[in-house]
């Protein structure tokens, strides 16, 4: 698998404006290796025009440059969606110009964002020199279900170029940058968020987030924090310290809740049983009272059994001679 440095060229993003995103501020971040992260300036609107490009290391073993697209809107602010590209093409062409489709983390498409790929291998191999001017993005005709998207002049913004000096270097685009004939765009169809990536396709596969265990997400640091210090240190010029607010925020109400939560199911689960003390108590004490009232009954009976046996009455009856008494020894046996 080759190794060296991709420059990635970020252009711009169609689509947004589909989805309500009319006032966004949003940068293009990317990465080939999730610990050397790099993004672009903030642009504001609908198409966001970065012509920025950023500098990613490509290690052994790596072949897909991942993409997201990032809102640093505090009314909507978060990751809006993102993408993948198979770097195999690059790696064998040197150079590559594609809309890339970007998905929400819900898998609904979002938009494409058209990049200028180009790749140096170490030594040498693989570099691509471009010459002539560069062409600029094909045309866009929209993913299937998108409405036909009027084109809009480019946004104008100040530079900020120095709150940004140790994301890379910035290439500057030719005098006649926009010039020549676009290439023809042929969309391609919408992926689901989370489905196996294609191995055929250079772009387009679906963006999927990485996924961890439930108790490492209710700690995790969102991802746009990762894109590098300078992007904390420019926070006043691009309002990123509204957007760390209010994640900070939300992560401790999160937390909150969820301590809320937790020790109102331990205050249950002792009330559960509680009541189920009373209730044994309860059922001992029925017990009790059923084997007196048993006692109580089978005394009564017995009781009962003794007042109905007849009284025992004495009765006379003839004393025989034998036991008749002899008197004086007078043989009296005539008179009888």
């Amino acid at each position: 698998m080759p190794t060296g440095n991709l420059q990635v060229t970020a252009v711009t993003i169609r689509g947004l404006a589909e989805h309500g995103l009319t006032e966004s501020m949003t940068f293009f971040g990317c990465f080939v290796s999730p610990s050397e992260k790099h993004r672009t300036r903030s642009a504001p609107g609908p198409e966001p025009q970065w012509n920025q490009t950023l500098h990613c290391t490509v290690p052994e073993g790596q072949s897909v440059l991942h993409v997201e697209i990032v809102n640093e809107d505090p009314n909507r602010p978060g990751i809006l969606g993102g993408g993948q590209v198979e770097l195999g093409p690059v790696f064998a062409q040197g150079h590559a110009e594609q809309w890339v489709q970007i998905n929400t983390p819900h898998g609904q498409p979002l938009g494409h964002a058209y990049l200028n790929l180009t790749f140096a291998g170490e030594g040498g191999a693989g570099l691509h020199v471009a010459t002539g001017a560069a062409a600029p993005p094909p045309m866009y005709d929209g993913p299937p279900g998108y409405p036909q998207e009027k084109q809009a002049p480019p946004p104008h913004y100040p530079e900020r170029g120095h709150s940004y000096s140790s994301l890379g270097p910035e290439q500057p685009l030719p005098p006649n940058y926009g010039s020549g004939t676009p290439p023809p765009f042929s969309p391609p169809a919408p992926v689901a968020y989370g489905q196996p990536q294609s191995p055929a396709g250079t772009s387009g596969s679906p963006y999927t987030p990485t996924t961890e265990s439930p108790e490492k997400q209710k700690k995790k640091i969102p991802e746009w924090m990762k894109y590098g210090g300078a992007a904390l240190a420019g926070a006043a010029a691009v309002g990123l310290g509204t957007w760390v607010a209010h994640e900070v925020k939300e992560h401790n109400e999160e937390e909150a809740e969820r301590e809320a939560r937790e020790e109102a199911a331990r205050e249950h689960e002792a009330q559960l049983r509680r009541e189920a003390a009373i209730q044994r108590q309860a059922e001992q004490q029925v017990r009790e009272a059923e084997e007196r009232a048993r006692q109580a009954e089978e005394r009564a009976r017995e009781a009962e059994e003794r007042s109905e046996e007849p009284p025992v009455y004495y009765q006379s009856r003839e004393i025989s001679s034998e036991e008749r008494p002899a008197y004086g020894g007078i043989d009296d046996s005539r008179w009888r």
